[in-house]
């Protein structure tokens, strides 16, 4: 079954890192992951014109540079309303086949496209699994330059899991391992070396 978890959470609180263990626990066992975010689009559209690296790439980008992406995304989305959409289902089928078995996380930071990709998918793509994931933890500094890419992120009213990473990389792992035990898989995920897991 193909499964798409939009990812959210502040900056800093460990989205990439919670991915890693994941698609990490899934790919032992077989089941193809990947993780991508909506502002690939914007990242890749940039390359195509040279704007490459130091300015908007990762964790370099300031505030306005974040806000420079937020309006190039919003740009395209007011060009075409499901261009994210087409974007999040396209890379799921890409690399899973339209009738394969894969997890793909997907990185939104805005409510309303959160919700319009679970409408979209609920309308025309029903044989695959959405649900929105919220990743927290308590960060002591507040990171300035990030304010405005994450004043949305709790908006969103239903999110079906909640992962709080308060703790240890290993806590964030049983916390990874909590998450797949749920996701509707065959075996019970214990520890990495536990027999495969097959995807429903």
């Amino acid at each position: 079954m193909l499964k798409i978890f939009v990812i959210n959470g502040r900056a800093r609180v460990g989205k990439n890192t919670f991915g890693e263990q994941v698609g990490r626990l899934l790919q032992e066992r077989g089941i193809p992951f990947m993780h991508e975010s909506s502002v690939d689009p914007v990242r890749e559209y940039l390359k195509t014109t040279g704007w490459e690296g130091k300015l908007w790439d990762g964790v370099t980008k300031n505030e306005y540079w974040r806000k420079a992406m937020f309006d190039c995304k919003k740009m395209f989305v007011d060009m075409d309303k499901h261009c994210l959409d087409d974007y999040a289902i396209g890379k799921l089928h890409k690399y899973f086949g339209e009738d394969g078995n894969g997890v793909l996380f997907f990185d939104i930071r805005e409510s309303e496209y959160i919700c319009q990709l679970k409408e979209y998918i609920e309308v025309n793509y029903p044989e695959i699994d959405f649900k929105a994931v919220l990743i927290k933890k308590d960060i002591e500094q507040e990171f300035e330059n990030y304010a405005y890419a994450d004043k949305d992120v709790e908006e969103y009213p239903e999110y079906d899991y909640v992962i709080e990473n308060n703790g240890t990389i290993d806590d964030l792992r049983g916390e990874a391992i909590k998450f797949i035990n749920d996701l509707k898989f065959d075996e019970e995920v214990k520890n990495e070396r536990d027999a495969e897991i097959i995807c429903k």
